[in-house]
């Protein structure tokens, strides 16, 4: 069995991934403020 080489992960990258999360969580939380059904906002998770 091989194991996977590790993956350093610096404060920059860290601080990018959690920043384009957040972005991304933001929109479908307004969307559900602005009333977009839950299932709705499922769906075009999974496909996008």
């Amino acid at each position: 069995m091989k194991c996977a080489a590790p993956v350093i992960v610096t404060r920059d990258l860290y601080h990018d991934l959690l920043n384009e999360r957040s972005i991304t969580m933001g929109k479908y939380f307004i969307a559900w403020l602005l009333g977009v059904p839950v299932f709705l906002l499922v769906i075009i998770y999974f496909i996008f």
